[in-house]
């Protein structure tokens, strides 16, 4: 009873992120005691406000983080930061490279060759800037305290052309639940694929894409599998988005609301080895001191977690 009330008392307070949430899945959330994964989404953004999330979500500050932690990884150099898009030299811009801002998602723009229109790129940035608290509608609370910034960054590149395969980890309790990734993604027919944590490819849906084309294992597999793993160790849940270059792991960002919590793939195994690999007794809320009713729900919650599931 304890929880249906809850579960009422925050549907009333926020609506929108309730309503989203039907629209995506197709059925009424259970926040307060979440089970299914696409819940423990929802509960990470109503309660789970690690500060570590708004650190490494942070696309400048992470690269630190990742330096001291995680030395043989490497990161692509940052060329140039400030406020102002008028204030970014041609120089850096005369070649290839990647202009970003560190506070949003897709918030970039690829420059090849020189190929870019500076007007253009001026006016997506100012837009970029005068956004303050990405996610917001969404729940997203990791991105609420960045400071904004723009930056150049220097692009991937392998064989004379950008890296063009993305290998997005999943990682729940230090395990690897499956791979997304991304091939051909500047091309003219990109590619999805989902990997097992052996490498193995499988037909399936992704995200209500379905994905076609067979996807064989990669040479270095088994060295993206430990760094991912040790990365995303950390955090009860993570996704850890990785490039692999001439034997080289190169990383390039954590997210912890993929596709805002709405992720989904058809496949079982995969499906259930996330719920059960995904321990929020893991989270910060409920490893750190809360204080209030956030305290009284917390022991609340621990102990419903902690006892068995009625069959």
């Amino acid at each position: 009873m304890f929880f249906a009330i809850l579960d009422v008392l925050i549907y009333i307070r926020h609506p929108r992120l309730m309503i989203s949430f039907i629209r995506h899945m197709g059925y009424w959330p259970r926040p307060a005691l979440p089970r299914r994964y696409n819940e423990k989404y929802l509960w990470r953004k109503l309660f789970d406000h690690d500060p570590r999330f708004t650190e490494c979500i942070d696309k400048l500050r992470v690269k630190s983080r990742v330096r001291e932690r995680h030395p043989g990884v490497r990161l692509p150099e940052v060329l140039w930061e400030g406020d102002d898009p008028e204030e970014i030299p041609a120089s850096l811009l005369s070649g290839n490279c990647v202009v970003k801002a560190n506070h949003g998602c897709g918030w970039n723009v690829l420059v090849l060759d020189g190929k870019v229109d500076r007007g253009e790129l001026n006016r997506k940035a100012r837009k970029w800037m005068r956004r303050r608290y990405y996610g917001r509608g969404r729940g997203e609370w990791g991105y609420k305290n960045i400071t904004p910034r723009l930056f150049v960054e220097e692009m991937m590149m392998a064989a004379g052309a950008p890296v063009d395969c993305e290998y997005k980890c999943y990682i729940a309790g230090g395990e690897l639940i499956y791979v997304y990734v991304k091939v051909d993604r500047f091309g003219a027919e990109p590619r999805e694929a989902v990997l097992d944590p052996d490498g193995n490819y499988k037909e399936t849906i992704i995200d209500r894409a379905r994905t076609t084309v067979p996807f064989p294992k990669p040479g270095h597999w088994d060295k993206i599998v430990s760094v991912a793993k040790t990365m995303g160790s950390e955090f009860d849940f993570v996704r850890c988005d990785l490039y692999e270059i001439d034997g080289e792991i190169w990383f390039s960002e954590y997210t912890f609301y993929s596709l805002s919590g709405y992720t989904f793939v058809d496949w079982p195994e995969v499906n259930e080895r996330l719920v059960r690999a995904w321990d929020i007794r893991r989270s910060w809320f409920l490893t750190t001191p809360q204080k209030g009713w956030r305290a009284f729900y917390a022991a609340r919650l621990k102990a419903a977690l902690d006892a068995p599931i009625a069959q």
